[in-house]
C-alpha cells in the first residue's frame, strides 16, 4: 500500500524533474519500538552491557522536488546503512539521480550506479583519499578522474556478483563547492557531461538533500512514529507504514492545491506553504470521510479541508542555515530524536499498564445496590495495582481516591448499575494532570475522557 501510494502519485501528477531526472535523496534513521520480546525478535535489538530494547533502522528514498517518500528498506542495527544502500541500487529506476551524504562516500556506490544505468551525487570528505586531497590542493573547480577501484570496493562488488579485478577502473567527476562559511566541500557525481550538467547546479541540488531530514522530523515528531497503537508484530508493521502513507497523502493534497497556493502567495509579502503539523490533525477528521463517505458529500468535505489548509499555512524561511553543534550523545539520549518522544513513551507505558491490569479490573463487579465492594486497606488504588507505578512521568496514582470512588458510584446509579468494564479508563489522569471529571483540568464526565 505504501509503495502503491508513491507509484500512484507519479502516475496521476505531473512531477517536477531536473534535466529530465527525478532527484531522490537516500538516508537512514532509527526508531524505538515497544519493549516487548517478540518485537525485538522481529525488528532487532539495540543495547549495551546493561540492557537492550527493541529498535530498528530504515533506509529511505525521498523525492526532493515532489516531497514524496518513494521507498523504504528496514534493517537491524547490526547491518550498516551503506551495505543496505549498495544492495538497493539495482532497484533504483534509471531516470533517478540519487543524492547521498558523506556517510556513503566510496567507489562502490558510484560504480554500482553506472553499472545499473542510474546516476548519483555524493559528498566526499576532503580527506577521503589521496585523489580527493590532491583535487582540493589543486584549486580546480571541477575535474573528471579515471582511476582503479580500491581494494575494498572490489571485495564488495565481487560479493554482489559483479566481476571486477585489479585492472577495473571507474570514471567520475569531482566538483568544488565553497560554503558560505568558507569551507571547501567536494561533490562526486557520475554526471560527466559538463555542458548539460553545469557545475553551478550541484551546490543547490545538494542543499535540497536536507528535505529528507525534514521528512524524518515530520514522521517521527509531528506524526509520532514512536506512538504505537498496538504491540503485536503485524500491528506495529501496520502503524509504521501507515505513517509513511499519511505523509504521502499530505503531499498529494498539497500538490493538488499548488496553483491556488501560488495565487495566495502573490498577494502576500512572504511565500507560505502548508503546515504539515496542522494538516496531520486535520486528516484525522477528514480521511475516513474521504475514503468511506458518500460520493455526493466528498466534494463538500474536500472543499472544507482545502480551505483549512489555506488558512493554516506557515511562512517559508529561506536560507535558514543553523550552525552545526556537535554534542556528546549520552546513553539515555541515543537514537531518541523525536520532540514528542517522551509523550509517546508515556502513552505506551500507560497503555501497557492498563492492558496488564484489565483482567484484574474486570473481576470487581458492582453489588446489588450499585456500589463497589470494600477493598480493604489501600482501597481501590491497591486493589488495581496502581501503587506499583513509580515512574513520575506516567503517574496514574489516584490523587483523590474518595472522590474517584464516589464518581464511580454516581455513574453506576445513572447507568442503573450496568457495569461497563472498558469504560473505566477515567481512573487514569488526563493530559492536564487531573482525573477527568474529578481532579484539576477535568471538564468531562467520568468514563468519557479523551483517550491518552
Amino acid at each position: 500500500m505504501f509503495l502503491f501510494s508513491a507509484r500512484l502519485f507519479y502516475e496521476c501528477f505531473k512531477t517536477k524533474r531536473w534535466k529530465g531526472m527525478r532527484l531522490w535523496a537516500a538516508d537512514g534513521t532509527g526508531f524505538r519500538l515497544p519493549d516487548e520480546e517478540w518485537l525485538g525478535e522481529e525488528f532487532g535489538w539495540h543495547g549495551n552491557q546493561h540492557n537492550r530494547v527493541p529498535s530498528s533502522r530504515l533506509l529511505a528514498y525521498y523525492d526532493l522536488l515532489n516531497q514524496i517518500l518513494a521507498a523504504a528498506q528496514f534493517h537491524t542495527r547490526y547491518v550498516a546503512e551503506t551495505v543496505v544502500a549498495q544492495r538497493s541500487i539495482a532497484e533504483i529506476p534509471k531516470d533517478v539521480c540519487t543524492v547521498y551524504d558523506r556517510g556513503h562516500a566510496s567507489h562502490t556506490i558510484p560504480f554500482l550506479h553506472q553499472y545499473y544505468g542510474s546516476h548519483c551525487i555524493i559528498r566526499m570528505p576532503v580527506g577521503f583519499s589521496n585523489t580527493v586531497k590532491a583535487f582540493v590542493a589543486s584549486g580546480k573547480k571541477e575535474q573528471i578522474i579515471t582511476e582503479r577501484l580500491s581494494y575494498k570496493s572490489r571485495i564488495v562488488l565481487n560479493s554482489l556478483g559483479i566481476p571486477v579485478n585489479a585492472q577495473t577502473t571507474i570514471t567520475y567527476r569531482l566538483i568544488r563547492v565553497i560554503l558560505p562559511t568558507g569551507e571547501v566541500e567536494v561533490l562526486l557525481t557520475t554526471l560527466l557531461d559538463t555542458k548539460r550538467f553545469k557545475r553551478g547546479y550541484f551546490s543547490e541540488i545538494y542543499r535540497k538533500r536536507w528535505g529528507i531530514e525534514t521528512c524524518f522530523h515530520v514522521i517521527k515528531s509531528f506524526l509520532e512514529l514512536a506512538n504505537f497503537s498496538a504491540y503485536t508484530v503485524n500491528n506495529c508493521w501496520q502503524d509504521i507504514y501507515a505513517h509513511f502513507i499519511n505523509y504521502n497523502i499530505q503531499t498529494v493534497f498539497f500538490t493538488a492545491k499548488e496553483r491556488e497556493i501560488k495565487k495566495v502567495n502573490k498577494q502576500r509579502q512572504h511565500d507560505y506553504k502548508p503546515n504539515r503539523n496542522v494538516t496531520a490533525g486535520l486528516l484525522k477528521r477528514f480521511l475516513v470521510k474521504f475514503m468511506l463517505g458518500p460520493e455526493k458529500e466528498v466534494k463538500h468535505w474536500l472543499k472544507d479541508f482545502y480551505r483549512k489548509i489555506i488558512q493554516t499555512m506557515e511562512p517559508i524561511r529561506p536560507e535558514k542555515n543553523k550552525e552545526r553543534r556537535r554534542r556528546i550523545m549520552r546513553g539515555t539520549e541515543r537514537h531518541i530524536y523525536e520532540a514528542n518522544y517522551r509523550r509517546c513513551k508515556q502513552k505506551y507505558e500507560l497503555n501497557t499498564f492498563r492492558q496488564n491490569k484489565l483482567d484484574r479490573f474486570r473481576k470487581y463487579e458492582l453489588n446489588s445496590f450499585g456500589q463497589w465492594p470494600n477493598f480493604g486497606e489501600g482501597g481501590l488504588t491497591k486493589a488495581l495495582g496502581y501503587e506499583r507505578i513509580s515512574n513520575p512521568t506516567v503517574h496514574v496514582i489516584l490523587r483523590n481516591q474518595t472522590a474517584a470512588v464516589g464518581k464511580i458510584q454516581h455513574l453506576a446509579d445513572q447507568q442503573e448499575a450496568v457495569h461497563q468494564p472498558d469504560d473505566r479508563s477515567f481512573l487514569c489522569e488526563d493530559e492536564r494532570g487531573g482525573i477527568p471529571g474529578v481532579g484539576k483540568g477535568g471538564s468531562q464526565e467520568a468514563g468519557q475522557a479523551e483517550p491518552l
